[in-house]
């Protein structure tokens, strides 16, 4: 699942790369040309897309199975990463269901799919230990 979720973060990274470029792949063009016309929002697609990039490495340290403060470290930022994803796609959905279109509109919604895809994928990496880590954790 770790592999799973640093491949999202990748896409998602690559994805917001693209827009900050100002090819609006996936957006609506003209609501994304009048939001890119705002310099900070060039600057929260660079930053988002770093932290993706970020987020992605930490995944890819847990899949595979590295020990130490390296693997430390990459937990919690793996953790911070899916309390972020995790946000975003409750905020997402409760949007919808509080203009009573829950299902409908989130399955129309591919942006709040998306996240939920995410947040499921961040959550099952790292509810999914290598069995070398539970071992260790089970015999202290």
């Amino acid at each position: 699942m770790a592999v799973a979720a640093s491949l999202w973060s990748l896409i998602f990274a690559a994805a917001h790369l693209v827009w900050a470029c100002g090819w609006y792949v996936g957006l609506d063009p003209v609501a994304a040309a009048a939001a890119f016309d705002r310099p900070w929002f060039l600057a929260y697609d660079v930053v988002v897309a770093l932290g993706c990039l970020i987020a992605a490495s930490a995944f890819g340290v847990l899949a595979a199975n590295r020990g130490g403060r390296l693997r430390s470290a990459a937990h919690l930022v793996s953790v911070v990463a899916a309390v972020v994803v995790a946000v975003r796609a409750v905020t997402g959905v409760g949007a919808l269901a509080w203009r009573g279109s829950a299902l409908t509109g989130a399955l129309a919604s591919g942006w709040d799919v998306w996240f939920v895809l995410g947040a499921v994928l961040f959550g099952a990496a790292l509810r999914t230990r290598p069995r070398s880590v539970r071992v260790a954790r089970e015999t202290h």
